[in-house]
């Protein structure tokens, strides 16, 4: 059985970053077309560096799946694209 590829990724802001708008989903969804990107306003894990989960499989009845891992470098450009996001007090927006 063919693993299904991740398109769905959980991305965790820099602790203490103000609420996060539509603004920056629509930044990720530019950059890796295919891929939906949730955003944990609180984020469970606190760091001063964006941190991204990938959502790898879904328990639901006959739509029950696992994913495939996706390698670090991909996660690891997830976050670079994260971090072009210009960070200020008030709001942040795409540089």
């Amino acid at each position: 059985m063919a693993l299904k590829e991740v398109t769905k990724f959980l991305v965790m802001p820099p602790a203490g970053t103000d609420e996060i708008d539509g603004r920056f989903k629509k930044h990720l969804r530019d950059e890796f077309p295919g891929c939906e990107f949730e955003v944990a306003q609180i984020p469970p894990l606190a760091s001063e560096e964006f941190q991204v989960l990938p959502v790898m499989g879904k328990v639901s009845g006959k739509d029950a799946a696992m994913y495939e891992k996706p390698e670090k470098w991909f996660l690891d450009d997830i976050v670079s694209v994260c971090r072009r996001f210009e960070v200020s007090k008030d709001k942040r927006k795409a540089s």
